[in-house]
């Protein structure tokens, strides 16, 4: 018999507390670094690059037991800007580590324009983010990745999530795959859910069976119309 261990679902573990101290860190190392005009190599200034470079890495990637408390973190940014954000982080570690300062300036350039100092701030908790009206949410399994829950909510993903696995019939915690900001939570939740009609499980229930991939892009064309951008303060 399979015994199920985790008291959480993949992605949402917590982070334990040396380790968000140590990202904290690092992150304010950084801010210190690309506030500097001429930028001095230092392991500390290194290791903090790539501290940093892992957070986003494991947000946009999906594959650690924490990555979507991290992604909450830094505030549900687009998994491509993600991306780019970790590309340019290398960029910039390899500058310093060579001393190349146009090469540093060039980086340094990228990273301020695709939010890397709001993101830090965010992140720190110096700075807010506009609250979305709501959230549509896919949540799975990794025993059973194409059973999967479509639902919204007016708070936090992980408020939901938690009130989901406290209940009795849930044996295996549910961890989030998805989200979507929308405008009006429960039209976008209505049209998700005709969208997905053909692979649910049962009409009075919230389940549907299909792979994640197939299921993000017909909910992503559900909710077009209902789509608002995360917006950052002041920005």
């Amino acid at each position: 018999m399979t015994k199920i261990v985790q008291k959480w679902g993949f992605g949402m573990a917590p982070v334990k507390p040396e380790t968000q101290k140590r990202r904290i860190n690092a992150a304010k190392t950084l801010l210190r670094c690309l506030g500097e005009t001429d930028t001095v190599v230092d392991d500390v200034k290194l290791q903090a690059v790539s501290e940093i470079k892992g957070c986003f890495s494991r947000s946009w990637k999906c594959d650690q037991w924490d990555w979507f408390t991290v992604w909450c973190q830094f505030a549900f940014r687009p998994h491509g800007q993600l991306v780019r954000l970790s590309s340019s982080l290398t960029a910039f570690r390899k500058a310093l580590k060579a001393g190349d300062q146009p090469a540093i300036i060039q980086a340094m350039n990228q990273l301020e324009g695709l939010q890397l100092i709001q993101l830090l701030e965010i992140f720190i908790g110096v700075r807010l983010i506009s609250k979305p009206p709501g959230l549509v949410y896919a949540l799975g399994t990794r025993e059973s990745p194409n059973i999967l829950k479509i639902g919204m909510t007016t708070r936090d993903p992980v408020t939901r999530v938690n009130e989901i696995n406290a209940a009795t019939g849930v044996i295996v915690p549910f961890g989030v795959r998805g989200t979507w900001a929308v405008t009006e939570p429960r039209g976008a939740e209505a049209a998700a859910h005709q969208a997905l009609a053909e692979f649910r499980v049962r009409s009075d229930r919230e389940f549907f069976e299909l792979p994640f991939g197939t299921a993000k892009a017909l909910i992503t064309e559900a909710v077009s119309n209902f789509r608002v951008p995360l917006s950052i303060d002041g920005e």
